[in-house]
């Protein structure tokens, strides 16, 4: 057993006698060890206790040994002097052997249930994260979208979404939650509460930051965090209103520049600083676009991803890609970018998620 009382069964022993039957095994000055004098004393040995003032005039302890360790005793009462002959103790060792093995099985078999319970709990999660995620990413005429995300664990901690604000203006999000697994998806899906709930007031970018910061000031466990980058398009003027909260850098390309670039905008990540003073580190920023201009988001599973020689895929290559790609839609775009990320890493295993968010104006 797990906690320290230990279990105990009797046959044709009334529990009344076991507290004197162990008091008379302690006082008794008549044990032998079955075993061979040369060899060493030790707590798996099989003892023969001789009892004078008893019922029972002999017994025999075996101990139950599971895998090198004492998993219990099994205590044979005999009521004859030499109750316990050769032949009688093979017999009791075989039988102790094969309860031995049948212990081992049980306990086998429970961790077995038990980690299929975990498997359909982790499949049961992962299929709650992934409802999580928009199906469908809201837009209009002037630009397309295209989301991807795959989770290092089967459950990951990273998050995109759309909300349509107006007619012309729309909202998109991508974030990341500091840590892995079960604990970073359940941080996701706080974020995306308060991501549906705020978007619904339409709030200017700093404000949405400042208000997500204090919603998740009084959720997140102390120790974490999540990083955000927030765009507030606007189709009619066609203008970006976004801000940075300690996201990674945003990559753009200008169709007239023929070129991609990073944005340098500055922020501090959502729980970092849980006061009034956070809004002094969220700055907005604005900026016109074109046709053909093109927005990546992407969360830092995707630049800092590294092959076996540990070298990461970088910010460089990311550019590189997108410079050379740019004439593809966001789909196309998406694929490229992270079939040649899969080709970069190898057989190397994911170390963090992948989610990328690509737009593109028409």
């Amino acid at each position: 057993r797990d906690d320290d009382e230990p279990e105990l069964r009797t046959l044709h022993v009334s529990r009344a006698n076991i507290s004197t039957l162990r008091a008379q095994i302690a006082k008794s000055k008549s044990k032998s060890v079955l075993k061979s004098p040369l060899e060493k004393a030790s707590e798996s040995d099989r003892v023969l206790v001789t009892l004078r003032k008893s019922n029972f005039k002999s017994i025999l302890i075996v101990p139950i040994e599971i895998q090198g360790q004492i998993s219990g005793y099994m205590y044979l009462l005999n009521e004859l002097t030499d109750g316990f002959n050769k032949e009688m103790i093979n017999i009791i060792n075989t039988f102790v052997s094969q309860a031995s093995i049948s212990v081992e099985n049980f306990r086998l078999m429970g961790e077995a249930l038990e980690n299929e319970r975990y498997k359909e709990e982790l499949n049961i999660a992962k299929s709650v994260q992934r409802a999580l995620l928009p199906d469908q990413l809201e837009h209009d005429d002037c630009f397309e979208i295209h989301g991807f995300t795959e989770a290092a664990q089967e459950v990951g901690g990273d998050y995109f979404d759309t909300f349509r604000l107006s007619e012309h203006k729309f909202a998109v999000v991508i974030g990341d939650v500091s840590g892995k697994g079960t604990s970073a998806a359940f941080h996701m899906s706080q974020m995306k509460g308060i991501f549906q709930s705020l978007a619904q007031l339409n709030l200017p970018a700093k404000d949405f930051l400042i208000n997500a910061n204090t919603a998740l000031s009084n959720c997140l466990e102390k120790a974490s965090f999540i990083t955000l980058s927030y765009f507030i398009i606007d189709t009619e003027k066609r203008t970006l209103e976004f801000t940075r909260a300690g996201h990674w850098p945003t990559l753009y390309y200008s169709r007239k520049e023929k070129e991609s670039k990073y944005f340098q905008n500055q922020g501090l990540g959502l729980g970092i600083l849980r006061n009034e003073r956070y809004a002094d580190f969220v700055h907005v920023n604005q900026m016109s676009f074109d046709k053909g201009d093109i927005l990546v988001l992407y969360t830092d599973g995707i630049s800092e991803a590294a092959n076996e020689e540990k070298e990461e895929f970088g910010y460089d290559r990311l550019k590189n890609l997108l410079d050379q790609n740019s004439h593809y839609d966001p789909v196309m775009i998406q694929k490229v970018i992270i079939s040649k990320l899969y080709e970069f890493c190898g057989n190397a295993d994911l170390d963090d998620d992948y989610t990328m968010v690509v737009i593109k104006f028409n």
